[in-house]
C-alpha cells in the first residue's frame, strides 16, 4: 500500500533485519536493529522555514534514513519495546506560538499614582478635596438606532412591524461626541466613591472635535456656573489619550490655567495606562447611558435634508442646525437619567466652543510642576509674591511639596525596604506591589540606584522608560522630565533666568 508516496509492505510475523543506509551512524543503526512491539512515534518540531512557522499543523514525511539523520537535531524519537515489525510512522507536530502576547508593563506603575490620589483623599477629607473622572463616550450615530439591545419582544398580530431600510450611518461623520465628566464623592471617612453628579457635553463629530481645549472649556464652565463647587485640592483621573494625558503641552497648559484660575493648593492629574482604562470611575456610568439610547433614532434631517442622493452635503448651515437639534434631543434623553441617586446634567455645545489657554511660563512650570509619564502635580510655592498662602495643611503632610515617587517595597532582614529598580525590571510581569503612600511617606527609603541622582526621577520604577531615564534629567538643575519635548521646554526656563540675571 502507499503512504504519502512511499511504498510500505504489509507487516510480517517473523522478525526482519533492517539494513540501514551506509550514511547512517552507529546510533541510528543500533536503534533500527532494536526489537520493538509498538509503532515508532516520531515528534517533529517543524520550524525550519517560514511556511512551516505559519502553518504549525503541516506534516512532512521522510523518504530516506539519511534525511532523518540530517534532521536528527529536530527529532524526538520515542522507543517502545515489544514490536517485532516496522509499521507506519506516527508523526505528531509540536505547536509553537508565532507571536507572544505583548504585556502592558506600566500598568501597576501608573495605578500606583491613582492609589496615591485615593490616599490624599483620606488625608484631607471631603471638605478639602474634589475628585473628577473624565472620558469621552463612544460616538452616537444619527439616522439609525443609537444603541441596540437583545431582549424579548411581545407584540399583537394586528400590529404592522416596520424595520429601517438601512443600519449604517446616513453619511460620513454623522455622529455626536459626548464628553462625560463625573464627580466622585468623597465620604466622611475619606474613601472615594464611584458615584456623584454626571456632566455631559455633546458636540458634533463632523463640525467639531474633542481635544484638550474643548475639555478646558467644559471644565471652566462647570465652575463658572457653580455646578461644581471649588475645593482647594483637585484630583483628576483620565485615560492616556493625547487630549487627556498631562505630559503633552496642550493638556499641561490647560491644567496650569485651571490651577491659577481656581487658586488651588494642589492639582493632581493621574493617567490610566493601557489596559486599565476600564477601571476609570466614570466608565461605570457609560452602561446606564447606553441603555437609555436603546431603540432611539436621533434625527439627522429635522429642519430638512442637507444631503444629496450620494450623501454629500449641499447646505452647510442647514447641516449644522440639524446636528445641533440632534444634540438637543440626545440631551433631553440623558437629562432624565439618574445614576446611583445622582442626576445627569447634559447640554449640547455649539460648534467652535473651546478655550485655548496661554502658553505657560517655563520658569513658572519649573517651579510649580512635576511631570512624569503618567502623572502631573501642580503645587503652590511658599513665596508670597507668587502664590497665596495654603488653605490646607498640605505642607505639613508633604514638606517637600510634591508626592514622593512610586516605589516597590519588600520585606528583608532589615525590615520593609525599597526594592532596587533593576531587580524589578527583570521580572515586571510578576505582580510586584507598589508601597502605599503612607508607607513611603513614613519610611523615606530610597534604593541605592536612586541615590546616584541628585534629584530622584519620579519615573524611577517605570519599566518603559528604564533606558531613557537619563535622557530626561536636566544637566543644569538635575530635574527630571518625562520626554525630550518637555526637556526642550524646560531649557527655556534656564535661558530666561540667564537673561534676567
Amino acid at each position: 500500500m502507499s503512504f504519502w508516496g512511499n511504498t510500505i509492505s504489509p507487516p510480517s510475523k517473523k522478525k526482519k533485519d533492517i539494513h540501514p543506509a551506509p550514511s547512517s551512524s552507529n546510533e541510528t543503526r543500533s536503534f533500527l536493529n532494536a526489537t520493538t512491539t509498538e509503532p515508532a512515534r516520531i515528534e517533529i518540531n517543524l520550524t525550519d522555514n517560514k511556511k512551516e512557522r505559519e502553518n504549525p499543523a503541516q506534516v512532512r514525511s521522510r523518504k530516506k534514513i539519511s534525511d532523518l539523520e540530517s534532521q536528527r537535531a529536530s527529532l524526538i524519537v520515542v522507543r517502545d519495546s515489544g514490536l517485532s515489525t516496522v509499521t507506519k510512522e506516527q508523526i505528531n507536530t509540536v505547536k509553537e506560538t508565532i507571536r507572544k502576547e505583548k504585556t502592558k508593563l506600566d500598568r501597576m506603575f501608573a495605578k500606583s499614582f491613582i492609589d496615591d490620589m485615593f490616599e490624599v483623599c483620606k488625608l484631607f477629607g471631603p471638605k478639602a478635596v474634589l475628585f473628577i473622572s473624565n472620558n469621552d463616550k463612544a460616538r452616537v450615530p444619527l439616522g439609525i438606532a443609537a444603541a441596540s439591545l437583545q431582549a424579548p419582544l411581545l407584540m399583537h398580530m394586528e400590529y404592522k412591524v416596520k424595520l429601517m431600510d438601512h443600519d449604517f450611518v446616513v453619511s460620513s461623520q454623522h455622529k455626536l461626541i459626548p464628553s462625560v465628566y463625573g464627580v466622585c464623592e468623597v465620604n466622611n471617612t475619606g474613601n472615594v466613591s464611584y458615584s456623584g453628579d454626571t456632566f455631559i457635553r455633546i458636540r458634533s463629530a463632523k463640525h467639531d472635535t474633542s481635544n484638550a481645549f474643548t475639555h478646558a472649556f467644559d471644565v471652566r464652565e462647570l465652575f463658572k456656573t457653580e455646578l461644581v463647587k471649588r475645593r482647594p485640592i483637585m484630583l483628576m483621573e483620565t485615560d492616556g489619550a493625547q487630549d487627556e494625558a498631562p505630559r503633552f503641552p496642550k493638556t499641561l497648559a490647560t491644567a496650569v490655567d485651571l490651577f491659577r484660575l481656581l487658586n488651588l493648593d494642589a492639582l493632581l492629574h493621574g493617567v490610566n495606562a493601557a489596559g486599565l482604562s476600564a477601571f476609570n470611575p466614570v466608565e461605570r456610568r457609560m452602561a446606564p447611558l447606553s441603555r437609555d439610547l436603546v431603540g432611539i433614532v436621533l434625527p439627522h434631517d429635522f429642519f430638512g435634508n442637507h444631503l444629496d442622493s450620494s450623501g454629500k452635503t449641499i447646505d452647510y448651515e442647514l447641516e449644522v442646525e440639524n446636528f445641533q437639534k440632534a444634540a438637543d434631543v440626545l440631551s433631553q434623553v440623558w437629562e432624565k437619567t439618574v445614576i446611583d441617586g445622582y442626576p445627569v446634567h447634559c447640554q449640547a455645545v455649539p460648534v467652535g466652543k473651546a478655550y485655548e489657554p496661554p502658553i505657560p511660563d517655563p520658569v513658572w512650570v519649573d517651579k510649580h510642576c512635576q511631570q512624569s509619564r503618567y502623572s502631573l502635580q501642580i503645587v503652590k510655592c511658599q513665596e508670597e509674591s507668587c502664590c497665596t498662602p495654603f488653605e490646607t495643611n498640605w505642607l505639613k503632610n508633604f514638606p517637600q511639596r510634591f508626592i514622593p515617587f512610586p516605589a516597590i517595597y519588600e520585606y528583608c532582614e532589615n525590615g520593609y525596604k525599597a526594592m532596587e529598580p533593576s531587580r524589578y525590571f527583570k521580572n515586571v510581569s510578576k505582580q510586584s506591589t507598589f508601597a502605599l503612600l503612607t508607607h513611603r511617606h513614613l519610611l523615606h527609603d530610597i534604593p541605592i540606584e536612586g541615590l546616584k541622582c541628585k534629584i530622584i526621577p519620579f519615573d524611577l520604577y517605570c519599566s518603559s522608560l528604564k533606558e531613557k531615564l537619563s535622557n530626561g534629567i536636566c544637566d543644569k538643575c538635575n530635574k527630571y522630565w518625562p520626554s525630550e519635548a518637555a526637556m526642550k521646554r524646560h531649557k527655556k526656563a534656564h535661558t530666561q533666568k540667564k537673561k534676567h540675571g
